[in-house]
């Protein structure tokens, strides 16, 4: 089996961040640093990564947010989360978005047995593709009417009308078709100023139960929509 292409780690103590690198790589992994929130997020937007690393506490960011751009942008992605055991406001939130996390500090063994079992999940993993769709008919987000515009297993962007300010952390997506309604996390959004419509993007939290293989079966039967399709 070949070694994963690149794991991101985003750690603000330089000590801390230097030392995570020495160990992947000492094992053959090919790593990239950030020691910021904003370079993390400069460098998923130009690279292509298999696993990301981050301290959920980026100094005064929340690191739980890039783990959730990360899902959003390349839902194959596998992501950890560094979490601390005093810190149990955190570890909550790491569970609640499906991500796994490891305790700081951390112990190499520990840490490379983690990122083996993580990235073992890329093996047999499906490639997530996008899909534009168009669909609206019953969707709602926290029982506002929506419309659906593309769809992957991890991750959705959808419009809705009738919303002042911004988006809570947590929307609940329902969708005729799943029986009951799905957890999503924006990660983005834009308000149109003519319309004052709101488009977002958003990463599904949950990674398993009935609500999660009826979204991948409804993805996989949905026809995708023709680029002339009216927005």
């Amino acid at each position: 089996m070949r070694t994963p292409r690149a794991i991101l780690i985003v750690e603000a103590d330089l000590p801390s961040l230097f030392g995570l690198l020495d160990v992947l790589r000492d094992a053959g992994y090919e790593c990239t640093g950030a020691a910021t929130y904003e370079a993390g997020r400069q460098l998923l937007s130009v690279e292509s990564f298999d696993l990301a690393i981050v301290n959920a506490r980026l100094g005064p960011l929340n690191g739980l947010h890039l783990i959730r751009q990360c899902r959003l942008r390349s839902p194959g992605m596998e992501t950890i989360a560094l979490t601390s055991v005093y810190d149990q406001e955190a570890r909550d939130e790491v569970r609640r978005y499906g991500a796994a996390s490891i305790d700081l500090p951390v112990a190499p063994r520990r840490l490379l047995a983690l990122v083996a079992k993580s990235l073992s999940l890329l093996v047999h993993r499906r490639r997530w593709v996008r899909k534009p769709v168009r669909l609206d008919a019953g969707v709602t987000v926290d029982e506002r009417p929506a419309a659906l515009v593309d769809v992957c297993y991890g991750g959705v962007q959808f419009e809705t009308s009738g919303l002042e300010g911004d988006l809570p952390d947590v929307v609940r997506l329902a969708v005729p078709a799943l029986g009951q309604p799905l957890l999503v996390a924006p990660v983005w959004s834009h308000r149109a100023e003519e319309t004052q419509r709101l488009r977002c993007g958003a990463t599904v939290l949950s990674r398993g139960g009935p609500v999660v293989r009826a979204w991948r079966d409804m993805v996989d039967t949905l026809p995708a929509a023709r680029p002339d399709s009216p927005a």
